[in-house]
């Protein structure tokens, strides 16, 4: 079952107000008035709902990061190798500048 641009739309900004009850909430504390507490969960329902039918798009999100993960992890490799070349000759030219 695909999920509409229009239904993502609707989970995104629900996920943005979410995230702002959430901040209030931990600015507030104790004294978070009970209609904050009350969207919360209403949202944090329909969103448990929103999220079974979007199953797809989760697991399209996650070989999205995959993705992106193991091209970071081979850009840190190569600056490994890259990272002793530089000493070294970071190295030779303080050297060379300290005989002069």
């Amino acid at each position: 079952m695909a999920v509409s641009t229009a239904d993502l739309e609707i989970i995104y900004n629900k996920r943005r107000r979410l995230d702002e009850l959430l901040k209030q909430e931990a600015k507030l504390g104790y004294d978070t008035p009970p209609h904050i507490k009350n969207e919360i969960k209403d949202i944090r329902d329909e969103l448990g709902g929103a999220a079974a039918a979007s199953v797809e798009t989760v697991a399209e999100s996650h070989t999205i990061l995959f993705g992106l993960l193991m091209e970071t992890r081979a850009d840190v490799r190569r600056l490994y190798y890259l990272l002793p070349i530089c000493m070294l000759i970071f190295c030779g030219l303080l050297i060379l500048l300290v005989k002069l």
